[in-house]
């Protein structure tokens, strides 16, 4: 039939009200069916759209109300977009007929509606994994939706939730329950529950630490998946779980289980993940129960007091369990002996990690039969002997190699070209000398590279350095297309930015600081829309600062062009990042006036702001966290900011030809924590209203030619600490506060002041010098009569 001329309506003002710099809405043009749009799908007799699936679309803006007009919607996804920060449509609650709502990792922020409540026929709701904070104070209305089968809140503020154990038990019909992080901390009393077909539950990282694990958690018999870790759940691990005898998969890893480690895993035969790492259990592995886990693949027991002979472990776990492992984790296990041949026993076996323990002798030349490995971290043991290409011959996925702080010699031959491409090696403290290594040459992929400490007593060869340090950064970026973390912060290239940069449209995070790159911005680099954090400082570029940086870069937090060679006006484009936190652009040649457009920094505006975003990014390699970094002026030291980036409000335009007067429109950012203008050629007043920026702790107008008097309203600034109005042209006395008199004499110096802290002044000169910051020839005649008096 094709689609109905009123939802082709609805889906248009939806278009029209989205941001899409990735142009995914495409197709959503003039009469084509709407039914054959990217995301849309309709019933194929009456026509009427049934399904919205705009996941991953890289959308932004807002949600328009047109929405409700696809009355028989029964599917909305909506995930792993970027509404920065917008609150969930109340509206979302009048479409009866959702079936599926999918909002998580979608950027909103906020409160959950409790109009949520009404979608009587919802059967999976997600709205987890928000870089933003959103909250729940009364979780009832979850009641509303008796039908849900999948339910996931995981990173929503329930901590006000007190009864949210009860709502859930209202919901019989669940099968999946996601609460990670939550905030939750305690459970309501319960002696069963009614949602008993649950085959998922995921408790981790909650604030359980003062409580154990409720009695109905063991009634769930019909549990696939259970997640109970970093928790700090303390005690023994209860006897209970012999009756959960359908998991596949449980994690109970970092919490405080502290007891003897009880055979309760043994009734589990379908058991393929068992992580109980960092805990503090002891006994041997044998007491556990593996004699029956005969499909286990990862198994995790890093950091518990097993004190066992690593040839018993590895013929435990080979007798069951030799074909099926996967993973195995034993790190700070306390173990000893010496490994034998019996690795060769694990076919699939891609990640051994066996740091920290007390295993001694040498390498068995069986591990070169382990041609699945991809992971292997032998570091801090006892381990002697030599290595050789024997040891590798099969290893062609080997990825990760640690063997640092053992006593192993190293030795191989020259002309060696390994199987494998490593990410990292790490070999301190081994013999590798006294040659430089010549196989790392053929390593085309390290990121991580430690040899220190490894009697190395050579030349290194220039190949090394030319592999570290290139003249200028190639221009492959068109095979990275899903890449979101790029840091080549703090190196010496040269040249300018290559145009296939501008292919990395999934973008995320890009570090060029302290580098000696050159040239102007490309344009191609617009493509990169997705970027929140973008530090091109300590460079040479040139040229002005790209309007479609404002137009094109809606998600950008972190803007740091300081210390270049960029000229021209601000473009008032920039005013668009709405969500900007620091903006640097410090030490260029940069003039003109400052937009008053300035105060549209929403998340500078803003006391307490949810705009603040957690500036981490996860990345798929070696279960990293890379946190963002960024070098500041603040308070007038450079400092370095990573982990508490995402609190940090901060403008820098220092050491630029800005002219005109401070706009007033400055003040109104309230949540500013750091404003330098210092050296530029702004004249005028400091605003009256300069007291507004209630967050400011460190202030910097030196070094322009600001007059007047200083605002009585800076005496009300309680939280600033940095101050610095020296080298202007300020006249009258100093306004009495404590803030304000705490400061030393060097920052108002260079001024016609006077008052606290400065010690010449005298009553009669300050009488004198408050009279004549009035305006007209009389003003001159009264503060020469003023003065004469002395």
């Amino acid at each position: 039939m094709g689609c109905l001329e009123s939802e082709r309506v609805a889906l248009i003002k939806l278009k029209q009200d989205f941001k899409d710099p990735s142009n995914h809405l495409a197709s959503w043009i003039g009469d084509v069916d709407c039914c054959e749009w990217g995301g849309v799908v309709c019933n194929n007799i009456t026509g009427h759209v049934l399904e919205l699936n705009l996941e991953r679309s890289e959308l932004g803006g807002k949600i328009n109300p047109a929405l409700v007009d696809l009355k028989h919607l029964n599917l909305l996804d909506l995930s792993g977009n970027d509404f920065q920060g917008i609150q969930i449509p109340e509206y979302i609650g009048s479409m009866d007929n959702l079936r599926y709502l999918n909002l998580s990792g979608a950027g909103f922020a906020g409160w959950i509606p409790h109009q949520l409540g009404n979608l009587s026929n919802l059967m999976h709701l997600d709205l987890s994994g928000s870089y933003y904070e959103l909250r729940v104070e009364d979780i009832s209305w979850l009641a509303g939706p008796s039908l849900l089968e999948h339910l996931d809140t995981s990173d929503v503020d329930l901590i006000k939730a007190s009864d949210w154990l009860l709502v859930i038990n209202s919901l019989p019909s669940l099968k999946v329950l996601k609460l990670f992080s939550c905030k939750l901390h305690h459970f309501a009393p319960l002696a069963s529950a009614n949602f008993s077909s649950l085959n998922a539950l995921d408790l981790s990282g909650n604030l359980f630490g003062k409580t154990s694990i409720p009695s109905w958690v063991f009634g769930l018999s019909d549990l696939v998946f259970l997640d109970l870790s970093s928790n700090i759940f303390r005690g023994p691990i209860p006897d209970g779980f012999k009756n959960l005898t359908s998991l596949r998969y449980l994690d109970l890893s970092y919490n405080q289980f502290n007891s003897t480690i009880s055979d309760c895993f043994s009734n589990f035969d379908d058991l393929e993940y068992l992580s109980l790492g960092y805990n503090r259990l002891q006994g041997t592995i044998s007491s556990i129960g593996l004699e029956n886990l005969t499909f286990i693949k990862t198994l995790d027991l890093s950091f518990n007091e097993l004190g066992q002979d690593i040839s018993e472990i590895l013929d435990i776990i080979s007798a069951c369990a030799a074909f099926e492992l996967e993973s195995l984790f034993l790190r700070g296990c306390k173990i000893s002996g010496q490994l034998t041949n019996q690795l060769g026993l694990f076919k699939n076996l891609h990640t051994l990690a066996l740091s920290d323990n007390s295993v001694s002798g040498p390498l068995p030349p069986a591990s070169g039969e382990l041609s699945s490995l991809t992971y292997l971290d032998l570091s801090n043991n006892n381990l002697n002997g030599m290595i050789s290409e024997i040891h590798f011959g099969n290893l062609t996925e080997l990825a990760f190699f640690y063997a640092n702080g053992n006593s192993v010699n190293f030795k191989i031959n020259s002309k060696w070209v390994p199987p494998f491409q490593l990410l990292a090696l790490r070999l301190r403290s081994c013999h590798l000398g006294p040659h430089f290594p010549s196989w790392l040459h053929s390593q085309k992929h390290l990121s991580k590279l430690d040899i220190s400490n490894t009697r190395i007593s050579d030349i290194i060869p220039r190949w090394f350095w030319n592999s570290i340090y290139q003249d200028t950064i190639p221009d492959c970026w068109m095979n990275w297309p899903d890449l979101r973390v790029l840091n080549l912060g703090n190196n010496k290239f040269t040249g300018s930015i290559p145009i296939s940069m501008g292919t990395l449209t999934s973008l995320r995070s890009l570090n060029l600081r302290s580098n000696r790159l050159s040239g102007i911005i490309p344009v191609p680099f617009e493509n990169c829309s997705q970027l929140v954090a973008l530090d091109m400082g300590e460079n040479e570029f040139v040229g002005n600062i790209p309007t479609w940086m404002g137009e094109r870069f809606s998600r950008l937090r972190i803007l740091n062009l300081r210390s270049n060679k960029l000229h021209g006006i601000f473009p008032i484009q920039i005013c668009h990042l709405s969500s900007l936190q620091i903006l640097d652009v410090a030490y260029n040649r940069l003039s003109g006036s400052v937009p008053k457009c300035i105060n549209n920094f929403t998340a500078m505006a803003t006391i307490g702001s949810h705009h603040q975003v957690k500036a981490i990014y996860h990345a798929s390699f070696e279960n990293d966290y890379i946190v963002e970094e960024i070098s500041l002026v603040m308070k007038g030291f450079m400092v370095e900011y990573n982990s508490i980036l995402n609190l940090v409000r901060s403008i820098d335009i220092s050491m630029n030809n800005f002219s005109g007067e401070i706009p007033m429109e400055v003040t109104n950012l309230k949540g500013l924590q750091s404003l330098n203008l210092s050296h530029n050629s702004f004249i005028g007043k400091i605003p009256e209203t300069i007291g507004n920026m209630r967050s400011i702790e460190s202030l910097d107008l030196s070094g322009n030619q600001i007059s007047g008097k200083i605002p009585q309203s800076m005496s009300s600034l309680s939280f600033l600490n940095h101050l610095n109005l020296s080298d202007n042209k300020l006249v009258g006395k100093i306004p009495s506060s404590t803030q304000l008199q705490s400061f030393g004499a060097s920052s108002i110096t260079g001024n016609d002041l006077c008052g606290a802290p400065l010690s010449n002044c005298t009553e009669k000169n300050v009488l004198a010098l408050c009279l004549s910051a009035g305006d007209g020839g009389t003003s001159t005649v009264i503060s020469w009569m003023a003065l004469g008096r002395g």
